[in-house]
């Protein structure tokens, strides 16, 4: 058993679940250490996990849509929506301030899948190759 296959082997066993939770559970201090590319770097560790493309591909892109959901959960709890109102109106979008956090999810979506893919194309390059 190669080295990474001794890595992953955990994982490969309700592999859809676990790499979401991962995902999902190192976005929130990513975010808070390293920014918007926290999202990216906690998405490619859950997609390093993952074998199938696809499942890494809509794994990244739901963990980090909902992770930034409860991220802006969060502030829209500690009163940012104001914010976010007047950000839109000085944008020429008065009164879509909505539009704006539905585009800031899709982003956080993105960052998620991106990151997923990339760690999952890092797996698939140091994979043992089969004749």
């Amino acid at each position: 058993m190669s080295r990474l296959n001794r890595i992953q082997a955990p994982f490969h066993r309700y592999n859809t679940l676990k790499t979401f939770l991962v995902i999902f559970l190192l976005t929130f201090p990513f975010l808070y250490i390293l920014s918007w590319s926290g999202c990216i770097a906690a998405a490619a560790i859950g997609g390093f996990f993952t074998r199938c493309f696809w499942r890494a591909a809509l794994i990244g892109f739901l963990a980090g849509l909902l992770a930034w959901g409860l991220l802006i959960s969060s502030l829209a709890l500690q009163g940012a929506l104001a914010v976010i109102d007047l950000f839109a109106a000085l944008a020429g979008l008065e009164g879509l301030g909505a539009l704006l956090l539905l585009i800031v999810l899709l982003i956080g979506g993105l960052l998620g899948l991106v990151g997923s893919l990339l760690g999952n194309a890092i797996a698939s390059l140091f994979a043992p190759t089969t004749k």
